[in-house]
This record gives structure tokens, sequence and C-alpha cells, in this order.
């Protein structure tokens, strides 16, 4: 099997939950086996409820990107449009190009997905804290990774996930050069702020406001 399919695949897990969701399980199962043990009933029901909040959050549901005309885009992550500006440039451009906002809660699906077919160009991950977005240390000390993918055809966007007050840590699964299916899997990030880098000939299709949901959700296309 070629090496890019091979990678694509490994995109397309489909367990009920994220493989991050596993470590909180196990550690709320082993609490409710311990309460049930010592017939703490309170405590039972909390580690119950606990797990079940934690499957919620890593949900891992399967999404077919509906059918939409070469050069499309499609929301990376779920959650809400809270910008849409013309800025001078990116890490992936040079003059203004199109940035839009997306901000998820810790009820969103945390699965993040492929924009378009592409290749991941450009990938840089910045370990740090979980302070709020609305804090001014925010930008300079949260986690952040930035991630630039292109198509066959040259046409390029960036994006950037930085970590809100999260209980889990940004995981990326991609490497450099890999190439990924629009809508399939790269990542995970439960509770944060993503920003997304297009052209300024590209036209988007969201306004501030909408809700989008990852791998669905038509974003705008290149021009």
């Amino acid at each position: 099997m070629p090496r890019h399919r091979r990678k694509m695949m490994e995109q397309s897990d489909t367990f009920i939950v994220a493989r991050e969701a596993w470590k909180f399980l196990m550690a709320a199962l082993a609490a409710y086996i311990v309460f049930l043990l010592t017939d703490l009933e309170l405590l039972q029901f909390a580690a119950f409820a606990a797990a079940v909040l934690i499957i919620y959050i890593y949900r891992n549901p399967e999404r077919i990107v509906p059918y939409y005309q070469n050069g499309s885009i499609v929301a990376f992550a779920d959650g809400r449009v809270t910008a849409i500006e013309t800025v001078d440039g990116c890490s992936a451009f040079e003059g203004p190009c199109y940035r839009v906002d997306i901000v998820s809660s810790s009820f969103d699906v945390s699965l993040l997905r492929a924009p378009f077919e592409a290749v991941v160009r450009r990938l840089k991950v910045r370990r740090g804290s979980r302070l709020s977005a609305h804090s001014a240390l925010a930008r300079k000390l949260n986690e952040t990774a930035l991630l630039q993918f292109e198509d066959e055809k040259g046409q390029r966007c960036a994006i950037e996930h930085m970590l809100n007050t999260s209980i889990d840590a940004l995981s990326l699964h991609v490497h450099h050069e890999q190439r990924l299916m629009q809508g399939s899997r790269y990542g995970l990030l439960v509770r944060g702020c993503h920003s997304l880098y297009l052209p300024a000939a590209s036209r988007v299709a969201v306004k501030v406001g909408d809700e989008v949901r990852a791998g669905q959700t038509l974003i705008g296309y290149f021009s």
C-alpha cells in the first residue's frame, strides 16, 4: 500500500471516543470500582457521572464531507465564528488575507479535521499554559500550533490553534509533508481558539455568529 494512502487511513479512527480520553476514563472507572467496594454511593455517582462527561467531551462522531465544488474549504473545528477580518499577512501568505476566527467550547466535538485535501507543509507546536483566552498573556504563554496546508494546485491556507482553559493538552496526529483527505482527523483540542488564514482572493461562505461543524460546514472557496 502506498505510504500516503496508509497515512490517510490512520486518520479514519472511528472508535466511539478519541484515544486521548482513555487515561481519564480509566481513572474515573477505577475510582468508581473503589467507591463501589467501599459502599460510598455519592462518590460512586460522581465517578460514573465523570465517566459519562468524559465520553461526551471526547466523542468521536463519524462525519461524511458533503459534496462541494472543487476548491472548497470546510470547517476544521467545531465552534462558533467570532470574527472575519482582512489582515496584512500571516505565515502562509504575503500581503492581505482573510482571517476567520472560531471559538470552541468544552461541549463542542474536540476533533480537528483537514479543511481540504492537502499536504502539511508546515507544522509548529509550542507547549505552554492553559490560561483563559481573555488573559493578556494567553497569546504568549498558552499552548499553540501552526499548520500550513497546500494542495496539488499550490493553493494554501494556514491554521492557528490556541488552547484555552482546558482539561487536556493540544494533541496533533500528523507530521510534516503528510497528505490528508478533506475532513480527515488530524488532532484534538478541548476548548480553544482557532484562526484560519485564506488568500485575499478566496470567497468566504460563513458570517460572524455562525455555528460550524468540522468536516461538514462550508467555510469558503479558493478563487
